[in-house]
């Protein structure tokens, strides 16, 4: 077991590091990613309507949330020559990102050329 010290250190250090750690009600650090990604694809024919159509339903969950004060940021950005997009949503918490997550995951469930991706990559 490390000393009292050396395990605060530790804590701090791996807080840092992820860089998406978010206190949670009680005080307590969580680990759990406040972003993620909806990607709409193709295979070179373009992306289908239904992709694009699961992205938007993912857009107006993530407005909704923007208009309660839940979002810090929304970001589209195209990432390939066939209209390809990525929606990227940062939220305040990670409480508040797994709630949006679990509702888009509904959304994009079985749908072909729909990626769901946690958390937002750097890129982003």
């Amino acid at each position: 077991m490390l000393p009292s010290v050396a395990r605060l250190l530790l804590v701090g250090f791996l807080v840092t590091a992820s860089g998406s750690c978010s206190p949670t009600p009680d005080g307590e650090f969580s680990a759990a990613p406040r972003s993620f990604a909806v990607e709409a694809l193709s295979r070179g024919a373009g992306v289908p309507e239904e992709a694009y159509d699961a992205q938007d339903r993912a857009l107006a969950v993530m407005e909704r949330d923007e208009d309660r004060g839940l979002v810090v940021a929304i970001r589209e950005t195209g990432i390939g020559l066939e209209g390809e997009t990525r929606l990227c949503v940062e939220y305040r918490s990670a409480q508040a990102a797994d709630a949006a997550f679990r509702e888009v995951s509904d959304i994009v469930r079985g749908l072909d050329l729909v990626n769901l991706v946690r958390p937002c990559s750097a890129r982003d």
